[in-house]
């Protein structure tokens, strides 16, 4: 494997974890704010598909700005990249869901 392409694996690793570390602390905080402030179910859940696309868009484009500058991979090699970042956004996610369940209780 070349050495850009363990750096960019590394680089997967990290930004996949801290965002989906973050995107759990914000989608959270965002649910929580809107039940306490907003007494409209349907309002809840526009704010609520707003916030998650708001994050998917983050998800991807911080994903496609990582990998383009890599070689030219198999469409195999982007798909198992791709995993692999999904796999560390929602690592992630658990553990800021484990870090909001330690402050919460």
């Amino acid at each position: 494997m070349k050495k850009s392409t363990k750096i960019r694996l590394r680089l997967l690793i990290l930004v996949g974890f801290l965002l989906g570390f973050l995107a759990e602390l914000f989608l959270t905080s965002l649910d929580n704010w809107t039940y306490t402030v907003i007494n409209s179910s349907s309002i809840n859940v526009l704010i609520s598909i707003c916030g998650i696309a708001i994050c998917g868009v983050i998800f991807i484009f911080s994903y496609l700005g990582i990998v383009k500058h890599d070689d030219k991979w198999t469409i195999r090699g982007y798909f198992y990249s791709f995993i692999f970042y999904d796999v560390m956004v929602i690592l992630g996610g658990v553990t800021g869901k484990f870090v909001l369940q330690l402050f919460i209780h």
